[in-house]
């Protein structure tokens, strides 16, 4: 049985999507910063032909905010918080110019969490009432996987929609 086949148990929409042509318009795509997570994007362009002109990305950059810690020095935590929201602005705005968007329409969102990753990501998808959430894996297996745990996992279990993993 092929690798994917989980997948499409879990999301029989997601087969119909693919075969079909079909009925997903808003796509929330998370993004890390990371090359591997911005072929979602990609991805996310391919699912969505065909629902122009009602075809939207969002891409998030979900941002785990600094706690201050008696184990580490202080520091400035508000001008800490304010660079990492430069620096996500600033990526995503060169996404925007990076990746060309004729089929559908291109939106970003910044979010900021005390929560975990995958927690913020399943809140943004039902705040925004997405179709499906396009997101991708770093493949860790092992003791990686164990401590710093797979937000894809997380996300694919918690959902309100359906799910892709990128790979």
């Amino acid at each position: 049985m092929p690798p994917h086949s989980n997948m499409i148990r879990r999301i029989p929409s997601l087969a119909k999507l693919c075969f079909y042509g079909g009925v997903i318009e808003k796509v929330l795509v998370p993004l890390d910063g990371s090359e591997v997570s911005e072929k979602s994007i990609r991805k996310a362009q391919e699912l969505l032909k065909g629902a122009a002109p009602h075809g939207r990305i969002i891409a998030l950059m979900v941002l785990e905010l600094p706690k201050e810690s008696p184990l580490f020095e202080p520091i400035d935590l508000e001008n800490a918080r304010n660079e990492e929201r430069r620096q996500a602005s600033r990526y995503l705005t060169e996404l925007r110019e990076q990746f060309v968007f004729d089929d559908c329409e291109f939106e970003t969102r910044i979010a900021e969490s005390n929560d975990t990753v995958a927690e913020m990501i399943i809140e943004q998808a039902e705040l925004e009432k997405v179709d499906l959430i396009a997101l991708t894996t770093h493949g860790r297996t092992g003791l990686k996987r164990v401590v710093f745990g797979s937000v894809a996992e997380k996300v694919l279990r918690m959902a309100p929609c359906s799910v892709v993993i990128v790979r």
